[in-house]
């Protein structure tokens, strides 16, 4: 049932209207008045406004399992596959489509998800939605000036958010000021690349932080160092596209390392 009504959602919900339709019908032909036809047309939207929460409710429930994959297997493509079955059924979806762009950056199919990304970055509630906005800048590349923007919105929304949800926002913020200085790799970053590996909660965030050293490392001549890091990203990446970059950075070691 639940990966039908992710496949067949428009159908599954046309299916459901049919008995308010037919309330309201009834209702009209009956003859009914006041406050009884308008108790009787309540219902009918009542009902129908419970069919799109459950099938929505139904695409959240099959995201966990697919950041799971993300999450503990660096593995994006479950994710990619369930956000392509909702915008499929549902277009409109914002959350979805940022996940569509974010789960192809992440294989590094990056025309693919450049067009999602330019899609879902004209969508009219991308600037008031926390969450959106900022899957959807994680999926950017850092040069993009677009970058600047959303940093500038989420700082906006903070005010609303929760304290968990402020904190993640500060944390990712933060990271982007990191990642500008990596060019320069100054001595300064290390201690703060340090101590996003220690926080990192999950393998993809561990995997995300040994890149970054390893950069760091790299920039600075710390050979040894970057290609400890490096290994790392190679044994856990799995279907991230971080280890296709780590294989390059690795060929650029000097070969007496």
């Amino acid at each position: 049932m639940r990966t039908f009504l992710l496949t067949r959602a428009r159908p599954a919900f046309g299916l459901w209207c049919v008995p308010a339709i037919l309330c309201v019908l009834a209702g009209a032909l009956s003859g009914m008045k006041g406050w009884a036809l308008l108790i009787w047309y309540g219902v009918a939207v009542c009902w129908i406004l419970a069919g799109a929460a459950i099938i929505n409710f139904q695409a959240l429930i099959a995201l966990r399992p697919a950041l799971a994959a993300l999450d503990n297997r660096c593995d994006p493509e479950p994710l990619l596959e369930l956000s392509r079955t909702v915008c499929r059924q549902n277009p409109d979806s914002l959350l979805f489509q940022v996940y569509e762009g974010y789960a192809l950056s992440l294989l590094g199919r990056i025309k693919e998800a450049s067009q999602v990304l330019d899609r879902a970055g004209s969508h009219p509630r991308l600037a008031g939605d926390a969450r959106a906005l900022l899957i959807w800048s994680a999926a950017l590349s850092s040069a993009d000036p677009r970058q600047e923007w959303a940093a500038e919105k989420l700082t906006a929304l903070k005010p609303k958010m929760g304290a968990k949800q402020r904190a993640l926002v500060d944390r990712v913020l933060n990271q982007r000021r990191s990642f500008a200085l990596m060019q320069a790799a100054p001595p300064q970053l290390e201690p703060i690349l340090q101590q996003d590996l220690e926080r990192a909660s999950c393998r993809r965030e561990q995997v995300g932080a040994h890149m970054a050293l390893a950069v760091y490392y790299h920039q600075r001549q710390m050979w040894r160092q970057a290609q400890l890091h490096l290994e790392f990203v190679l044994e856990h990446a799995n279907k991230l596209y971080v280890r296709t970059q780590a294989e390059e950075l690795m060929c650029k070691l000097p070969a007496d390392v």
